[in-house]
């Protein structure tokens, strides 16, 4: 994993990218502008500037889709139908085959993040709010997670919301997730 960026953005954005696939509502807006505005006073390295401008790529194609339309297409996108799979699963694993899930599991519940009890541990929002937490406070075990569980499943993920959506910014948001993994890689 590439090291040459900043911690406490790095974490901001993978904390940013967590949120945006989460249901949309409206104070959402406030908190995508908190985090950006948090990420701009870390600018310090060119992939930090790579980042962050992708981060505002997404916000700005979130503000300029109506509510409606955000919550009707992560409810398409992500929401199982009765008796069928959601057309793109939040869960790792199934993106991965070489995933040690129970290993991801017993990480996440020996941690002391406090998990999205809506969400499946191995979820993408839990996983990338994992891997917030540890970029600042424990950068190797962050790089073992990046290594493990987001550097091969998280392309794929994003592929599927990028050709299975209809809205402009579950494109941007799958673009901007692809690029952090890309530019972390190095």
């Amino acid at each position: 994993m590439n090291r040459d960026y900043t911690p406490r953005l790095v974490s901001l954005a993978a904390r940013f990218y967590s949120r945006a696939l989460r249901y949309p509502y409206d104070e959402l807006t406030h908190e995508f502008q908190h985090l950006f505005r948090e990420m701009e006073k870390y600018i310090s390295t060119h992939i930090d500037n790579t980042i962050t401008t992708r981060v505002l790529d997404v916000l700005n194609f979130y503000q300029g889709e109506e509510m409606r339309d955000l919550q009707a297409e992560f409810t398409r996108l992500f929401t199982p139908v009765e008796n069928q799979e959601p057309l793109v699963s939040r869960y790792l694993s199934d993106f991965s085959v070489s995933m040690d899930s129970d290993e991801l599991q017993d990480r996440l519940y020996e941690s002391a993040l406090m998990l999205d009890v809506e969400e499946a541990p191995d979820s993408v929002c839990n996983v990338l709010d994992y891997f917030s937490a540890l970029v600042e406070e424990a950068p190797e075990e962050a790089e073992e997670v990046y290594e493990a569980f987001l550097k091969k499943s998280i392309p794929a993920f994003n592929e599927n919301v990028f050709n299975g959506t209809t809205l402009n910014f579950y494109k941007e948001l799958a673009k901007g997730l692809n690029e952090l993994i890309i530019v972390l890689d190095g």
